[in-house]
């Protein structure tokens, strides 16, 4: 159940934990190199920025209403001041014209945002956002719905990250078809790809050519959702040190924990205690903190990075 119980324990520990704090535009960054290229597998890097935002978008909603809310009644303490000052200028019982409310509200805004920009500023709206996000957790209702936008992100991120795969390889294939040799030739992907045929259905469907739809066919029905396939398929087109480094420890966490919120509703067992390691007791929910929901932000960016990356370079060689 909820893991805060009295008002006095609740502090900004407990808010770190329980609310994500990253900002979209900055973790975004590394990827936007990769949009300016007029590559065969855009769309898929498109795709999985545009994912990877709608995520971050969505779990740091908390923060972001919160942001608004405070900064909206910073302005409005500041406009209120500025409109009582104003009735100076005004004899008693004359109603001040609108030109000079106006005129009111300009320097108080002006003056909101100084003070925003200032030290102090930014220090009072850091408190005042913690303070109000402290309050969601007073209640189990409210933190277990904090809970519950940590689990979803958790697999949403994987989501992105599954859907990556399998469509960067398939846009590979498709722009490289000699390259469907490498993944029928691997000995760890020979029980999930190499051992099944492209079937008639299949070619009939390319109309019989496949020379920029290998891809298509070459996964057509396969799953490509299983962690050590989705290695495998990577190994194959990008075996880079890099890109091999990038599919370790982190995403294998992620997709352990995706796997058991999916099919387990977050239940430990003794499965996952064995794929992971983890401490927490079989049969009590899994308590997912921010910390480690960034953590897994960053090990699919960084993933996701590697693997376009080889893909250019891989690519630019074939071509010179």
């Amino acid at each position: 159940m909820a893991r805060y119980r009295e008002k006095e324990l609740i502090g900004t520990r407990e808010v770190l934990a329980a609310f994500l704090f990253m900002d979209k535009e900055d973790f975004l960054v590394p990827l936007s190199s990769f949009t300016q290229s007029d590559s065969p597998w855009r769309l898929s890097t498109a795709s999985a920025i545009e994912g990877l935002g709608s995520v971050l978008s969505a779990a740091t909603l908390p923060l972001a209403l919160t942001h608004d809310a405070v900064s909206s009644s910073l302005l409005q303490r500041f406009d209120s001041a500025a409109q009582i000052r104003n009735l100076k200028n005004f004899s008693a019982g004359e109603k001040p014209t609108a030109e000079s409310q106006i005129a009111a509200y300009r320097s108080a805004k002006k003056q909101a945002q100084d003070f925003s920009s200032s030290e102090k500023g930014r220090a009072k709206i850091r408190d005042d956002i913690i303070d109000i996000l402290a309050s969601h957790l007073y209640t189990d209702a409210l933190q277990i719905a904090a809970e519950q936008l940590l689990a979803q992100t958790v697999i949403g991120t994987w989501t992105v990250f599954e859907t990556f795969v399998r469509s960067i390889a398939t846009d590979w294939v498709n722009a490289v078809p000699a390259s469907a040799s490498s993944i029928l030739n691997a000995k760890e992907l020979k029980d999930d790809i190499g051992k099944q045929p492209i079937s008639f259905d299949t070619l009939s469907s390319h109309g019989f050519d496949l020379s920029k739809k290998m891809g298509n066919a070459l996964f057509d029905g396969k799953r490509l959702d299983r962690f050590r396939v989705m290695k495998g398929v990577l190994k194959a087109l990008f075996g880079t040190a890099e890109v091999q480094r990038s599919l370790g420890h982190g995403l294998h966490l992620l997709n352990q924990e995706r796997n058991l919120l999916v099919h387990n509703r977050g239940v430990v067992d003794a499965d996952f205690k064995e794929m992971t390691g983890s401490e927490s007791p079989i049969g009590e929910k899994l308590s997912i903190e921010a910390d480690s929901v960034e953590a897994s932000l960053l090990a699919v960016r960084t993933a996701i990075v590697a693997v376009l990356s080889a893909a250019e370079t891989k690519f630019s060689e074939s071509h010179h």
